[in-house]
């Protein structure tokens, strides 16, 4: 549980738009990377917990909204279900990007849902974006870049607001896993670095 809450702490600091609503935090990624089980990961208030699937076809068909109690209140142990200044914080679960319904269509209902969410006085806190680093190749959907995240985080220079998950290190050797960040860190993803997203590892 504490390297989650790591991963999401900085989005609370960096909601400043003070409007009644859900924080909501978005996790995406390529089908099969641990979407659900992230969500999981936490104590969920509302929502229920997120289906976590076995196979390579996509579980999460639909976006999910998944309610968490507050990482603070978890790490003092607080059990009261309720979040920054008493507002929600949602976790979203969202379809994978390499669906046989095609990752554009995938990214365009993500935005969509974000703005009507935010018209309704919901704040998008960020956006947690895992990749599969078992797999032996970079597929399309590890190439997520700026002009998609910008569209979706709604504003230009928002990248701050975006942790890069690399995950299933469990099933890689280190030293191969650690060169295929390397090569994400350095072609793919070397654009959002520069603009403020933030690597992890799972």
């Amino acid at each position: 549980m504490a390297k989650w809450l790591e991963v999401l702490k900085g989005f609370w600091r960096q909601d400043q738009q003070g409007q009644a609503g859900d924080i909501l935090i978005l996790v995406m990624g390529t089908v099969g990377v641990g979407k659900s089980s992230f969500t999981n990961a936490f104590n969920i208030a509302e929502g229920g917990p997120a289906k976590v699937g076995h196979t390579l076809h996509a579980c999460t068909r639909a976006i999910r909204m998944h309610a968490i109690r507050s990482p603070d209140e978890l790490v003092s142990e607080n059990s009261k279900a309720a979040s920054l200044d008493s507002r929600r914080v949602v976790l979203v679960d969202t379809p994978g990007l390499d669906t046989s319904a095609g990752d554009s269509k995938a990214l365009a209902q993500i935005t969509e849902w974000v703005a009507k969410q935010c018209a309704r006085g919901a704040t998008l806190g960020g956006i947690v974006y895992m990749c599969d680093i078992s797999v032996n190749r970079v597929n399309w959907a590890a190439r997520v870049n700026v002009e998609q995240l910008e569209k979706i985080l709604g504003e230009s220079n928002a990248l701050q607001r975006v942790v890069l998950i690399t995950a299933a290190w469990d099933e890689v050797r280190a030293e191969v896993g650690a060169q295929r960040e390397e090569e994400l860190c350095s072609s793919f993803w070397k654009d959002l670095i520069a603009r403020g997203a933030v690597v992890k590892r799972t």
